[in-house]
């Protein structure tokens, strides 16, 4: 009796259980789902507009060095190893930063790619006036051509950060450099976000 009354329980409750949490998102991919809509570039202000740089002229901003250097150590061994050459004094190919307003906060945005290999790039989101940072670093999946890249998530950051690195990235993707983005390009970027 007890054995039959628990199926009837735990069996439903575990089913529920497994098919909630298959639809359950990753948080910061429904936020940069959002912000793909929400999130404007804007020029920088007075305050920062030491950041209104290329890449490899961040790191004289003395406010940015340390957060920067302290997310690169979280990077695995194998990974600093072959990275850290471009990617510690951001000796990359880059466009100039750009200074983000999402209801979140405001934010300068970074990014690159290793020179002559664009395949390996990063993207940082850094709070300027707390200090806070989020890199994302991702690298080719191999053969074949066009699979997921593998993907590092290092720094001090919050979820608001780690969703505006993610949909800043998966503009990109689609070519397009501004936020909000148009109507039309909407689903082609959150089509590269998760689940």
């Amino acid at each position: 009796m007890v054995h039959t009354l628990l199926g009837y329980v735990l069996l439903p409750l575990a089913l529920w259980l497994g098919i909630a949490s298959a639809w359950a998102a990753d948080p910061s991919d429904v936020l940069a789902r959002a912000l793909l809509g929400t999130a404007h570039d804007w020029p920088f202000p007075g305050q920062w507009k030491s950041y209104d740089v290329y890449a490899y002229d961040t790191l004289k901003n003395h406010d940015f060095q340390r957060p920067y250097q302290n997310a690169l150590n979280q990077l695995p061994a194998a990974v600093k190893q072959s990275d850290g050459p471009w990617l510690a004094p951001m000796k990359m190919t880059s466009t100039p930063n750009r200074f983000l307003r999402t209801p979140q906060g405001e934010f300068v945005y970074v990014s690159g790619c290793k020179p002559h290999d664009c395949g390996n790039s990063v993207g940082v989101v850094f709070e300027p006036a707390t200090g806070r940072l989020a890199l994302l670093l991702e690298k080719p999946n191999g053969s074949p051509a066009g699979e997921r890249e593998r993907r590092w998530l290092v720094g001090d950051h919050t979820l608001a950060m780690v969703a505006l690195v993610k949909a800043v990235r998966a503009a990109e993707k689609i070519g397009q450099n501004r936020l909000p983005l148009p109507a039309d390009k909407l689903s082609k970027a959150a089509a590269l976000l998760g689940p």
